[in-house]
């Protein structure tokens, strides 16, 4: 084979991963869309920069969508030397919850607002 061949095949090569690159961006950025306009209609929010701004059950939660959508929930507890449930990272000031698809949306903030309050206030 010559390097000619070589250097096609590995053309089309860089090609297909470009595409696929580029498929992914887009197909994640109108999923994003989507759950935002969710989030939107479901809580009420308000647009807060790129972010999505809302109360719920007495608690401020913040949605941001970059690059994952993320749900922070602001909170005034005494964090030290508790673990968080699977899916959710606590701070000292905020409960953050990935989502992945719209319908786990309520069911996860459902289930972290649950938490916080099983945890006493400072």
């Amino acid at each position: 084979m010559n390097a000619s061949l070589y250097i096609y095949l590995f053309l089309i090569l860089a090609l297909v991963i470009l595409a696929w690159i580029v498929y992914n961006i887009i197909s994640k950025m109108y999923k994003n869309r989507g759950i935002k306009e969710s989030i939107r209609e479901m809580f009420k929010a308000e647009d807060y920069g790129d972010a999505l701004k809302f109360e719920y059950r007495d608690y401020t939660v913040l949605a941001t969508f970059r690059p994952d959508i993320k749900l922070s929930i602001s909170h005034d507890k005494n964090v030290e030397g508790i673990s968080a449930p699977k899916g959710m990272h606590l701070t000292p000031l905020f409960l953050i919850l990935k989502i992945k698809k719209k319908d786990e949306i309520k069911e996860k903030l459902d289930r972290a607002i649950d938490f916080l309050n099983s945890i006493p206030t400072q």
